[in-house]
C-alpha cells in the first residue's frame, strides 16, 4: 500500500504540471505516454518480430503527432498491418491474429489519447472531469474492494476483484465527479448522472478487458515500471475505455 501510495504522489508530481501547462508540453508527454503503453501491449506477443512491434510504435507517435483524418487513420492501419501477414507468409511469426491484435491495440490507444490532447486544447474542465471519474473510480474500488471485498467478481479474469469493490468505485467514481461538474459548470441535469454512471462502469470494464488479456497471457502486469502498480498500460486502461465511452457522448 505504502508504496503504491509512493508511486501515485510522484506520478502526479510529474504529469500535473503538464495538464496545467498545456499546449505543445502537454502533446508531447502524451504521446509519450501513449508509446511507453504500446510498448508494454505488443512486447506481450513474444513472436511477433520486433520490426512489426517498433513499426507499430512509430505509426502511433505518428498519427498522434499530426492528428490525421480518424476515418483514413483506422484504414491505413487496419490495411498496413494486414499487408504484413502476407509479406511474411508465416502465421507463426506473424499472422491474422497477431495483426489484428496489434491493430486493436493501436487504435485504442490512438483513439483515446487523441481526444485526451483534443480536450486539453478546447476544454480541459471536461478533462478533468473525465479524469476524475477514472481516478475516483480505480481508488475506491481498490480501497473499498480491500476493507469490504467478499464476493469475486470475475475471478477467472481478476482474482482480486469484488462486487463490493465494483460498487464503491462506481459509487464515488460518480458522486465525486458529477460535485465537481456542478460546481464548475453550474449545471446538473439527469444526462449528467447517467452518462457519469456508464463512464465509471465503462472504467471498471476496460480495466476488465485488459486483465483479460493479462490472463490470457499468464502474466500479472504489463510491466514492472511503476512500483505497487504495474506498468503505464496497467495504470490508463480505465482510462482509455473512458475516453472511448465520452466519445459516444459528443
Amino acid at each position: 500500500m505504502k508504496t503504491r501510495i509512493i508511486s501515485i504522489i510522484i506520478m502526479a508530481l510529474i504529469l500535473i504540471p503538464f495538464l496545467v501547462i498545456g499546449g505543445v508540453p502537454f502533446k508531447i508527454i502524451s504521446i509519450l505516454v501513449s508509446l511507453l503503453a504500446l510498448k508494454e501491449y505488443v512486447e506481450v506477443k513474444k513472436n511477433i518480430p520486433n520490426l512489426v512491434k517498433y513499426f507499430s510504435i512509430f505509426v502511433l507517435g505518428l498519427i498522434l503527432l499530426i492528428m490525421p483524418n480518424s476515418i483514413k487513420t483506422v484504414i491505413y492501419i487496419l490495411l498496413t498491418f494486414l499487408v504484413l501477414v502476407v509479406s511474411y507468409n508465416n502465421s507463426k511469426i506473424y499472422g491474422v491474429n497477431d495483426a489484428f491484435y496489434l491493430v486493436g491495440g493501436l487504435l485504442i490507444l490512438y483513439f483515446g489519447f487523441n481526444c485526451i490532447i483534443e480536450l486539453r486544447n478546447t476544454n480541459y474542465k471536461i478533462l478533468v472531469y473525465l479524469l476524475l471519474i477514472t481516478i475516483m473510480t480505480d481508488t475506491f474500488a481498490y480501497i473499498v474492494g480491500v476493507l469490504l471485498g467478499k464476493h469475486k467478481l470475475i475471478p477467472e479474469i481478476s482474482p482480486k476483484k469484488t462486487i463490493e469493490g465494483l460498487l464503491g468505485g462506481l459509487l464515488f467514481g460518480s458522486i465525486i465527479p458529477i460535485i465537481y461538474y456542478i460546481n464548475t459548470f453550474n449545471d446538473i441535469n439527469i444526462m449528467l448522472i447517467v452518462r457519469t454512471i456508464i463512464l465509471s462502469l465503462t472504467s471498471q470494464f476496460g480495466d476488465l478487458v485488459f486483465s483479460s488479456i493479462k490472463r490470457n497471457y499468464h502474466i500479472k502486469d504489463f510491466s514492472s515500471l511503476i512500483p505497487g502498480h504495474g506498468g503505464v498500460l496497467d495504470r490508463i486502461d480505465g482510462l482509455l475505455f473512458v475516453m472511448l465511452g465520452y466519445l459516444m457522448f459528443i
